[in-house]
């Protein structure tokens, strides 16, 4: 008949849920027979636990109601789903004496719906991850933090599901990560170079009972995520890149212009001078006096030492910028070194009746580059002379302390300085060179040496200084061999 060829079950219970009537070829496909159901309740037949949500719905259709429900069962080829239709069978007092039910196989329809949810799923975690990746103004550790709170959500387990990202020697890891057995990892790969990886761990007891932890989908995602992080970083990386490109072209634009500062109006303005007095002397022979002529030309003298200094700091600063600086650091007595910078300024000192006092011990040992160090002394010494007062003091003094460094100090009772000049004293931008107190010209391209010369030999340099009451130039060396930045 039409009923017994259909592919559901029509059934039919009475008002104690015994079945009354069985019929359609679902049953012979599990090699059964009707006679295996009549008389018979669902729980006699399936079992307590599992007939109970048969009981329940018939209950309800024995109330009169027409009731849908949905089940499934476990069985040797995965997870079946039914569907089961009830209707109550009435008298003609229009009393329930009965149930009419049909039952569905619904397995293909069920799976395809979780699939498409499951898909949904994944989609709407890879949407949310490139939506967040759109955020030029998200740093990458706040992307990735961000990255592993939502990763959970594309995957079957959200509530038991764990990530890790490890980007080189950084790792970020989901609030109450642990391992497990239960895992799927992926490489994160830019310019086909491995450069982190993801990894999901599942911490639900059910990944026991399941041979394949992970379905290909989610594979696929945890892929797809990889190539959008990948893509995340390279772009960091390029912007990183341009970004520290800008920097050094503003501080070489900076370092162009400064020179040509330093050329055009530092370097010009004592070779005028001196071009100025020279023509005097020529045009004046023999009409000036002996103190007149001596008095020009100690000027002359005066002009080109400043000139002298000041090209000397230039030609080393065009070595320094270009590489051609040799780097040799050796172990030198620190005493020996100021000593001499000290004998070089003495005539300097003396034209302004300044005392200058050395508190070095003699036994005092640096392991630095020579010229360097030379050329640090030499240029804190020849500016605490020009902005120190006539009959006034300068004094150098040096100490071991911690990490093996020495702190040498070069101090003056001069004119000081206010903090805008302390702020811009070793920045290439500022031009915050100013007269000494007898005239003397001063470019500030010396204090950018200094700064250059003692991080070269793994030191720092600042200053202290009171506008009036003079200032003090602090900087530290290695006392031992070192590596460069540490």
């Amino acid at each position: 008949s039409l009923v017994t060829s259909l592919d559901d079950v029509v059934f039919t219970l009475d008002t104690q849920q015994r079945h009354t009537g069985v019929y359609g070829n679902w049953i012979e496909r599990l090699n059964q027979k009707p006679s295996d159901y009549i008389g018979r309740t669902s729980e006699e037949i399936l079992g307590k636990e599992l007939a109970q949500i048969h009981k329940e719905h018939n209950s309800k259709a024995l109330q009169g109601k027409n009731v849908v429900y949905e089940w499934n069962v476990e069985s040797s080829v995965g997870k079946l789903y039914y569907q089961t239709s009830l209707s109550p069978i009435f008298d003609s007092k229009n009393n329930v004496i009965g149930i009419a039910g049909v039952g569905r196989d619904i397995t293909i329809l069920k799976k395809a719906q979780i699939a498409l949810t499951e898909r949904h799923k994944e989609l709407n975690c890879l949407y949310r991850i490139t939506s967040l990746g759109n955020d030029s103004t998200l740093m990458l550790p706040s992307y990735i933090e961000q990255c592993i709170e939502i990763i959970p959500s594309g995957f079957t387990n959200p509530n038991s599901t764990v990530v890790r990202i490890t980007i080189g020697s950084n790792v970020y890891q989901s609030a109450g990560f642990r391992e497990t057995p239960y895992s799927l990892s992926t490489t994160i790969v830019i310019n086909n170079e491995p450069i982190g990886r993801i990894e999901i761990f599942c911490l639900n007891q059910k990944c026991l009972e399941s041979e394949e932890h992970f379905g290909e989908e989610e594979k696929n995602l945890l892929s797809a995520i990889a190539d959008h992080l990948s893509h995340i970083i390279k772009r960091g990386q390029d912007t990183d890149e341009i970004s520290q490109q800008y920097v050094q072209l503003q501080k070489l634009n900076a370092e162009k212009d400064r020179l040509f500062s330093v050329i055009g109006h530092d370097l010009r303005g004592p070779l005028s001078t001196i071009l100025g007095i020279a023509d005097l002397l020529e045009r004046k022979e023999g009409s000036l006096s002996q103190e007149k002529s001596l008095e020009l030309v100690q000027g002359i003298n005066k002009t080109a030492t400043n000139v002298y200094q000041l090209l000397e700091n230039l030609l080393e600063w065009a070595r320094l910028q270009k590489g051609e600086l040799q780097f040799l650091p050796q172990k030198l007595n620190l005493s020996n070194l100021v000593k001499g910078i000290v004998e070089f300024y003495n005539e300097h000192s003396q034209a302004k009746e300044i005392k200058t006092i050395s508190k070095v011990d003699s036994n005092l040992n640096v392991w630095v580059d020579e010229n360097m160090v030379k050329s640090i002394l030499r240029n804190l010494l020849s500016n605490a002379i020009k902005f120190t007062n006539k009959n006034g003091e300068i004094s150098i003094l040096a100490r071991n302390i911690e990490d093996g460094m020495v702190e040498v100090s070069v101090a003056d009772n001069g004119i000081g300085m206010d903090s805008e000049i302390i702020n811009n004293l070793f920045r290439i931008e500022c031009n915050i060179g100013r007269e000494g107190t007898n005239n003397e010209p001063s470019s500030g391209l010396g204090l950018l040496l200094c700064k250059e010369f003692v991080e070269k030999n793994n030191g720092k340099i600042w200053a202290e200084s009171q506008e009036g009451e003079g200032s003090t130039f602090f900087f530290t060396l290695p006392s031992k061999p070192f590596t460069l930045g540490k």
